[in-house]
Formats: structure tokens, C-alpha cells, sequence
């Protein structure tokens, strides 16, 4: 089977919703295709008429829980209700916290990794 093949193989399961990983398992496991993962990954951006919009997941949020609060000195990011703090990076490059009012819950300081993350890679 040749690349064009593969990659029309790939957009077919992308088109059935499946995620990178079944489909990589099903390459390997029916059609006899050892790939890596990388290289799945690279034959799939090589697609070029397939909107890659529609695997998009939408996450609803709360208004009354959670918001993102911008202001001009810098940004602050309000976890919820309870606990609300200023993130700063402190001389050595280490995340810390100031004006804190409350713990931060161990799943508000992952949402706000995540959002984070999200915000350095634009």
C-alpha cells in the first residue's frame, strides 16, 4: 500500500470520528501496516481536504464557576468562587501565588496548566 493509499485510509477513519490511536492500531492490526505513531501523525497533516475543525471538542464552560478575568497589569485567572489567586513567575522562573484567597483545588491548578499551556503555544 502506498502513502496516497494510507493517507486516504487515514482520512476515511478520521472522517468516522476515530482518534489517532485506534487508527494506528487498525493499520497495524488489519492492514498489516507498521507505522509509528509520528509518522501517523505526519501522513495525517499531509491531508489536505479534510476539516480538521469537525474533531474539535467543545468544552462547555460555567459561567457562574469559572471565568478568565484579564486586566491591565497582567492577567488574572479565576478558578472559581472559593479560591482565587494572582500567578506570578518568581526570580528562578518558578510558578508561585499571590493575593491568594483559598486553596486552589488540585483540579483547578491542572485546569490552569492546561490553560496555560493553551495561551503560550498561540
Amino acid at each position: 500500500m502506498n502513502n496516497s493509499e494510507i493517507k486516504a485510509l487515514i482520512k476515511s477513519k478520521l472522517e468516522e470520528k476515530k482518534i489517532l490511536g485506534d487508527i494506528l492500531k487498525e493499520l497495524q492490526v488489519e492492514h498489516n501496516i507498521n507505522i509509528t505513531f509520528m509518522e501517523l501523525k505526519m501522513l495525517a497533516a499531509e491531508i489536505d481536504d479534510f476539516d480538521w475543525s469537525t474533531l474539535d471538542k467543545k468544552v462547555e464552560k460555567k459561567p457562574e464557576d469559572k471565568e478568565n478575568i484579564e486586566e491591565s497589569s497582567g492577567t488574572v485567572i479565576e478558578i472559581n468562587k472559593i479560591a482565587r489567586a494572582d500567578w506570578l513567575l518568581d526570580s528562578y522562573g518558578r510558578l508561585t501565588l499571590d493575593n491568594k484567597i483559598g486553596d486552589p483545588t488540585a483540579e483547578d491548578i491542572e485546569e490552569f496548566q492546561l490553560e496555560l499551556q493553551k495561551a503560550l503555544s498561540k
